[in-house]
């Protein structure tokens, strides 16, 4: 038998890859769906194919498919560590004597959609951030943690800037933290003590800033 492939994946994209094709096999049984392994110059690969007479419907179902919601959301021990820590922070935000009964309701569907994963809220889209700023007309310090929660992605970013009378102003930005549905992540920030860092900014007087467009149907969800 002839096989024919039609895409290809990086060995790092196994997990990704068995879920396609769980997928697959289950929706599209009568093609037969494989995975090979392939040496190239620039590492092992995964090819996923199908036999030769079954390649134009195979493309066809294929290129149809919604990878985001057949993947979902690819989580390790690290992503669970930074989850829980967040669902810790916004728990604590929740007991802050300024907050609002808007912004809770916000943090009230990013705590849900952080709840599930790695399953998909649909319609779930919510940002929130804790910022700091602290000085005088001689010298400002300014910092952010702003935390995303979607049904596309959850993640982090964070940095600040200073401004100092003689020498002049300066913005920076620190490593962060993002994954996707669909198995994309760029995680490069250290965020063991990030619990600790938010809880230090609002004793210090951090405002809370929540942005909430989630569109949940809790009863389909």
């Amino acid at each position: 038998m002839c096989w024919e492939t039609i895409d290809s994946f990086n060995t790092s994209e196994a997990r990704k890859v068995d879920l396609i094709m769980e997928y697959l096999r289950s929706q599209a049984a009568h093609i037969s769906w494989r995975t090979i392994y392939r040496d190239y110059e620039t590492g092992t690969g995964i090819n996923l194919q199908v036999p030769v007479y079954d390649e134009e419907e195979a493309v066809e179902i294929y290129d149809s498919l919604d990878f985001d919601s057949i993947v979902g959301f690819i989580l390790d021990d690290e992503d669970h560590d930074v989850i829980n820590a967040v669902i810790n922070i916004i728990h604590r935000i929740l007991k802050h004597p300024r907050i609002a009964a808007r912004q809770i309701v916000g943090l009230g569907n990013a705590l849900y959609a952080l709840e599930r994963l790695p399953k998909i809220t649909e319609g779930a889209k919510c940002n929130f951030s804790i910022n700091y700023e602290a000085g005088n007309e001689e010298f400002k310090e300014f910092v952010y943690i702003d935390f995303e929660i979607s049904d596309k992605s959850f993640g982090l970013s964070r940095g600040g800037s200073v401004s100092d009378a003689i020498v002049g102003s300066d913005s920076y930005t620190l490593p962060g933290w993002l994954v996707e549905a669909g198995g994309y992540s760029d995680k490069a920030a250290e965020l063991y003590d990030l619990e600790d860092i938010v809880f230090e900014y609002l004793i210090l007087g951090a405002k809370i800033e929540v942005d909430d467009e989630s569109q949940i149907d809790y009863n389909k969800s």
